[in-house]
């Protein structure tokens, strides 16, 4: 499952379910590879013009991983960008796009699928956003 927390100033959120395949989501999610699928979150916070990226792991208790967190300093989402990309799978705001708005970076993947990429390291994902 996904969740998008999308907050902004009147602090309205929405949550989307996102519907896929099993099929769809194996093709999509399977990498033996965690960096692999760490790095499209990457990519994605430098697709929204960041220039600071964070990833850390939470650990519990006995030293496994929790939770992994990524905070970014990105333009963020708007609630209609979160509604159209988070429901449409496959369908990317990048496509018509070859460089970011802000700092001019070429643009990283453009098929609308590197958000569930997810999958290879976890059951649900959370996203929590702020935008002007």
């Amino acid at each position: 499952m996904i969740e998008l927390a999308n907050v902004k100033a009147e602090g309205t959120m929405s949550v989307q379910e996102v519907k896929a395949t099993h099929e769809y989501l194996r093709k999509v999610a399977s990498t033996r590879e965690p960096v692999r699928a760490l790095s499209e979150f990457v990519w994605n916070a430098l697709d929204a013009d960041s220039t600071v990226v964070a990833v850390d792991f939470v650990r519990n208790g006995l030293g496994g991983i929790e939770r992994i967190e990524i905070r970014d300093n990105g333009t963020g989402i708007t609630k209609a960008r979160a509604d159209r990309d988070f429901t449409d799978i496959g369908d990317s705001w990048k496509l018509s796009l070859n460089r970011t708005a802000g700092e001019k970076r070429a643009i990283h993947g453009k098929e609308g699928r590197g958000c569930l990429r997810f999958f290879s390291l976890a059951r649900w994902a959370t996203w929590k956003t702020v935008y002007a």
